[in-house]
């Protein structure tokens, strides 16, 4: 499920200023290997703040 990020240094609020600032997301391979990925949307799509291992 993914998560909100919110009050963050990098922030990105969206049009309006609805406070949100990206998301985190989890996706495990079929390995078993889990990856974590903050994203946030700028004026025309989306770009990947930070990946986890």
């Amino acid at each position: 499920m993914p998560t909100r990020l919110r009050e963050s240094v990098w922030a990105a609020p969206l049009h309006g200023g609805g406070g949100l600032y990206g998301w985190r997301f989890q996706a495990t391979d079929e390995d078993g290997g889990s990856f974590v990925f903050d994203v946030f949307r700028t004026e025309s799509d989306w770009h990947v703040h930070r990946a986890y291992t």
